[in-house]
């Protein structure tokens, strides 16, 4: 499990103008990781997701899978940490990825 928090900037104030953002929030998050060989779908609103392209280590063809569409190389990772929008006071998260293999072993891990 993993344990994320978000601080805000505080109540500011220019001249007249005062922005009193909402009080922050911390969410606990479970870890999910893996393997797989077949095509999968990882959740939107993830705080952190990392794919790694591992064939032709654990028995997966040397080929390119994708993210979304984007070709994900033999050995090339990709990774998303969650980004914080402080003018709203909240967190931007991941979008729903979908992960076509094509037969090519993926390693993931994501919360």
């Amino acid at each position: 499990m993993a344990f994320v928090a978000s601080a805000y900037n505080p109540t500011s104030a220019l001249g007249e103008i005062t922005v009193n953002p909402p009080e922050f929030t911390a969410e606990a998050a479970v870890e999910t990781s893996g393997e797989r060989l077949t095509d999968f779908v990882i959740p939107a609103g993830q705080f952190y997701v990392k794919i790694k392209n591992v064939s032709p280590k654990g028995g997966g063809a040397i080929v390119n899978a994708t993210r979304n569409g984007d070709d994900l190389t033999p050995g090339q990772t990709w990774e998303f940490n969650k980004q914080t929008d402080n003018v709203n006071a909240k967190d931007i998260t991941s979008p729903e990825l979908t992960i076509v293999t094509n037969g090519a072993m993926i390693w993931y891990e994501y919360f």
